[in-house]
């Protein structure tokens, strides 16, 4: 049997869409493949392509497969709840197309010092 490991975005410090000073998303999937991994995750929806044709040439470039998307927020929070639904929405068009990509990761808001982050 073998065995294929992936990775989230969230290891190269990826927490948002776009922010100048994390990973541009190129060189991050350079690097998961440089690495070794086989697949990846989408991590913050906006980060990595988020049209069919585009995700499917980049990760073929990089011999990658997609193998789920993530999306997070307050489960406690209707407009939270609502965002998101919007967003597992996104997500499950996108990861059709991709016959590995059979997963949405829940995650729950958690604190994060974002005054550290965004400095």
């Amino acid at each position: 049997m073998a065995i294929k490991v992936g990775i989230a975005p969230d290891s190269w410090g990826v927490w948002f869409p776009e922010y100048e000073k994390q990973t541009p998303w190129n060189r991050c999937m350079d690097e998961m493949k440089e690495a070794g991994y086989d697949g990846v995750e989408l991590g913050p929806w906006g980060y990595f392509p988020n049209t069919y044709p585009e995700l499917k040439d980049e990760l073929e470039k990089r011999e990658l497969s997609l193998v789920a998307g993530t999306v997070g927020g307050d489960f406690l929070d209707d407009a939270s709840i609502d965002e998101m639904c919007k967003t597992i929405d996104n997500i499950a068009a996108l990861l059709s197309h991709f016959e590995e990509a059979k997963y949405i990761v829940l995650l729950s808001s958690m604190y994060t010092d974002l005054d550290f982050i965004l400095m």
